[in-house]
């Protein structure tokens, strides 16, 4: 049961309640009208629940008791809320007398006036000159001035990238007024071809003379096109009309209007053109100091001439010997010296090794498995299975090992059939013996020896 307020504490609650309505009256809103009327009384903390509950039931019998309508009696107002008073009393953060003076002064920029900004600033820009030209020189010596700060990387390479942004944009913006003006074009032209299929226009011949007469060769050029795109415009007949014809109306304004846009494409094609060459060499401008150089390759102008070129797109097996050649012929434009056949003799014989020749080739057999392995959706579900079967192939033939076409197609029939049959056994056999003949007649004779091999042709795991 609780304990009755003495006759002490009533009174001040009452004295403190009176107060909270003398502060209401003068504009404060009710929170603070309670708190402060706690403050000035000094009513405990446990007494504030009960002074907020009698302000807001002598606030609502007042509303009640002195409107003079329904609707001013049932009207909304204010009431004070127990937790927003306690809150105001003993806040949960207490700011430090630091961070009160952050969080309200006003800072020192806005006590100047905005009127004379630019003529500061420019008084500004002539003394901070002045003081440049003056620091060359102190009591007449020459002063070096020190270093600029370094700027920060991060906001230079936003700013140049949003400048190629805006090229960039500019150049699209370009290319959609072209476009524009190229359909705007085509819309007219193919108007033209549907007026002339009507059965009311003008015989082709007529307009034809009419347009060489107003525009000349233009003219005459844009009705050749017309026939030229739909020929069979030149077989209608029309009537031709008694008398001259008039350059108005159907279809002299649309030939007007293709002349006219068709000049006006040109001057849009030709502004796209130079826009998006500028923008391009801007762009690389302006993202050159942020973006990485990519490193040229060392067999980059290895093939030079046609004839290297042409054995450079050959297949990989000539790929050494043409990248010798290659090499030598760069040696001598280089260097600019005497032939040494000797020497360049030498230097072919080590890149067309036998052996050299041979890592080469197992170095693609083993691509050419682990590609089949990862990629075929049949020789990936049974990778032992097609390990097995890929030793058998390179056992009847060595040289199919680094075909991947070839090699696809026997392990397919491998796996899905179980084995293989005499036939197809004489069919490997004889693919075998076409591509010993192809690599004879090519000067490469050394067969492959399997991916990651044991020495005899056959793979030794998977996952090697």
């Amino acid at each position: 049961m609780a304990k009755p307020l003495s006759k002490t504490d009533q009174a001040r609650l009452l004295a403190a309640i009176e107060k909270t309505a003398q502060y209401v009256n003068d504009g404060y809103d009710p929170n603070e009208a309670v708190a402060a009327a706690v403050k000035d009384h000094g009513v405990p903390a446990g007494h504030i629940s009960p002074m907020v509950h009698a302000y807001n039931t002598g606030r609502t019998t007042r509303q009640r008791v002195t409107g003079d309508s329904v609707l001013e009696k049932a009207a909304d107002f204010e009431l004070a809320d127990v937790d927003r008073v306690r809150e105001l009393l003993y806040p949960t953060e207490v700011k430090t007398a630091a961070a009160r003076e952050q969080a309200t002064a006003v800072d020192v920029t806005y006590a100047l006036s905005p009127t004379g900004v630019l003529e500061r600033h420019q008084r500004l820009e002539k003394l901070a000159a002045s003081l440049a030209v003056n620091w060359r020189k102190l009591n007449g010596v020459e002063i070096t001035p020190p270093p600029a700060y370094p700027r920060e990387p991060t906001q230079a390479m936003k700013r140049a990238y949003c400048q190629a942004q805006q090229k960039e944009r500019g150049a699209d913006e370009a290319r959609r007024q072209m476009r524009a003006a190229f359909d705007k074009l085509a819309e007219d032209f193919a108007a033209l071809t549907d007026y002339f299929r009507s059965p009311s226009s003008l015989p082709l011949t007529v307009v034809r003379e009419q347009a060489a007469l107003v525009y000349g060769d233009k003219g005459e050029q844009l009705m050749d096109e017309l026939v030229k795109v739909t020929p069979g415009l030149r077989k209608m007949s029309r009537a031709v009309p008694a008398g001259p014809i008039p350059w108005v109306g159907a279809p002299f304004d649309l030939i007007d209007r293709i002349v006219d846009g068709l000049a006006d494409y040109r001057e849009k094609r030709a502004a796209y053109e130079q826009i998006s060459h500028t923008a391009r060499s801007d762009m690389e401008a302006l993202l050159r100091p942020f973006a990485p150089r990519v490193p040229e390759s060392i067999l980059g102008g290895a093939f030079s001439t046609d004839s290297e070129k042409q054995a450079g797109a050959l297949t990989d097996i000539l790929a050494p010997v043409a990248l010798g050649s290659s090499i030598i012929n760069n040696f001598r434009r280089a260097t600019k010296s005497k032939e040494t056949p000797q020497l360049e003799q030498q230097a072919l014989e080590q890149l067309t090794d036998p052996e050299h020749e041979a890592t080469l080739r197992n170095i693609r057999a083993q691509s050419a498995l682990q590609g089949l392995l990862a990629t075929d959706p049949i020789i990936s579900q049974q990778p032992q299975a097609a390990l097995d079967a890929y030793n058998e192939i390179v056992e009847a033939s060595p040289r199919a090992a680094d075909q991947t076409m070839l090699l696809r197609s026997l392990l397919r029939q491998r796996l899905t059939q179980g084995n293989l049959d005499a036939f197809q056994l004489d069919q490997i056999l004889g693919m075998e013996d076409k591509l010993r003949k192809r690599d004879t007649s090519l000067g490469v004779g050394t067969p492959v020896t399997g991916p990651q091999g044991d020495g005899h042709g056959r793979a030794t795991s998977v996952l090697d």
